[in-house]
């Protein structure tokens, strides 16, 4: 449910950056509608930019469950430091990987 989330909100973020990248070089109204071609039903289009909330929000909820689950099965007690260790090393290493790929690409494409 969590990887459906994820997607979901992915989907919602790769129309609106396609949008700014590849339509009109930023947004037009300030508005994230008129993603798709006008002729598209306006309920789709909302129907898809939803996505991205909707996923945040399930996510959010999962996760909640998931601490509280542990919370549970450990009788209220958990090490926190413990918990920041297995976060950070769950976290760090792609976090690291993928800014040290932005800066590598950066260099590689500045302008001279």
């Amino acid at each position: 449910m969590r990887g459906i989330s994820a997607i979901f909100v992915f989907i919602s973020h790769s129309l609106l950056s396609w949008r700014y990248f590849f339509v009109d070089g930023g947004w037009i109204n300030n508005t994230p509608l008129l993603i798709f071609d006008k002729n598209l039903n306006e309920q789709i289009e909302i129907g898809f930019l939803s996505l991205g909330g909707i996923g945040v929000s399930f996510f959010f909820m999962i996760t909640g469950f998931l601490f509280f689950d542990q919370l549970l099965r450990n009788k209220g007690k958990i090490n926190i430091i413990q918990f920041f260790i297995k976060r950070f090393f769950r976290i760090a290493p792609l976090y690291y990987s993928v800014i040290t790929l932005v800066f590598i690409t950066v260099f590689f494409n500045r302008d001279s």
